[in-house]
């Protein structure tokens, strides 16, 4: 009974302390632990601090060595930048140099084209001027080929002179210009018959006169003798026609004339175109009417068939 007892006072004993060291074991070691803790939580607190002084020297050096290398880096960034732009400027230098070069090159081209643009007009120019001149060539064979010449007959009993202030014109064969004697203007008068050339086309016209013979000093007393074309008609000469004046062909300052001017052509065809029989002209001094020296200025003329001091001639395209 004893033992039992012993052994159950002994088992609670055992317990009991298996029971106190299940308490107190753990809160020993959670204890210790926490201590352990705090002392490790120290020292990486310290070796912290520690690598912190180390980091931020190593900092500052890094620091001191990065602006020495960006300040290298600077200068050497610089210097490329500088490089850079010198290439940068070359490379635009050659680009406007390569501008340049196109736009002379296309300069050059244009002028070029220019160039040949106006040789091509040129020569098309000078096609058409050559085209013209042998257009005209023809056109001018082909009209001496059927152009007649022609010289107008004169009809001399509506030819003569008329003195101012006389009693009757002078008909005949001779034509006066000038003064007379008598102090008295004189002009003369040529009737030319041009039925032949009704509906024709004249090409030119050519006016003569060769002197027959002359009195005293006509260029003296006039300034020129000039060549009018009137008209009278189909008649002999009356007093009354000594004052009619029309278109001037030529004033000349000579007694023998040869001319083909336009004004003769002109009128002429005028005539025709009219349907006039006739085309009649008027030979007079431009000047004072007489110079009262009682000695006759004049120029005289010769009307014949065949060497007429008094002559037009012409060449005409018949309808």
């Amino acid at each position: 009974m004893r033992r039992r007892v012993l052994y159950v006072i002994f088992t609670a004993f055992i317990i009991l302390t298996l029971l106190s060291l299940l308490v107190f074991l753990p809160g020993c070691g959670r204890a210790l632990r926490r201590q352990a803790l705090l002392e490790r939580m120290e020292e990486k607190e310290n070796e912290e601090t520690a690598g912190s002084s180390t980091q931020i020297e190593d900092s500052s050096e890094e620091t001191m060595e990065g602006q020495d290398n960006d300040s290298g880096m600077d200068e050497e960034t610089q210097g490329q930048m500088i490089d850079g732009q010198d290439q940068e400027a070359l490379e635009q230098d050659d680009s406007s140099g390569q501008e340049e070069a196109g736009e002379s090159g296309e300069m050059v081209a244009d002028e070029d084209s220019m160039e040949s643009e106006d040789v091509d007009v040129a020569e098309d120019i000078d096609i058409v001027e050559d085209v013209e001149e042998e257009v005209q060539e023809q056109e001018e064979a082909v009209q001496q080929a059927e152009a007649t010449t022609l010289s107008l007959p004169i009809v001399i009993d509506e030819s003569g002179s008329i003195l101012k202030g006389a009693g009757n014109p002078a008909y005949g064969i001779f034509v006066y210009a000038g003064d007379t004697e008598l102090n008295s203007p004189v002009r003369g008068y040529v009737s030319f018959d041009i039925r032949e050339l009704s509906g024709a086309t004249v090409n030119d016209a050519k006016i003569e006169l060769k002197l027959y013979t002359g009195e005293g000093d006509f260029f003296e007393l006039k300034e020129s003798l000039c060549v009018s074309v009137i008209s009278w008609g189909t008649r002999q000469l009356k007093m009354e026609d000594f004052d009619k004046n029309g278109p001037i062909i030529g004033c000349y300052n000579a007694p023998n004339v040869g001319q083909a001017p336009d004004a003769l052509k002109n009128e002429l065809q005028k005539a025709i175109d009219a349907g006039k029989k006739r085309f009649q002209i008027s030979l007079w001094g431009k000047g004072p009417a007489t110079d009262n020296d009682d000695i006759a200025d004049r120029f005289l003329y010769k009307l014949s068939e065949e060497g007429s001091g008094i002559s037009m001639t012409l060449t005409y395209t018949a309808q």
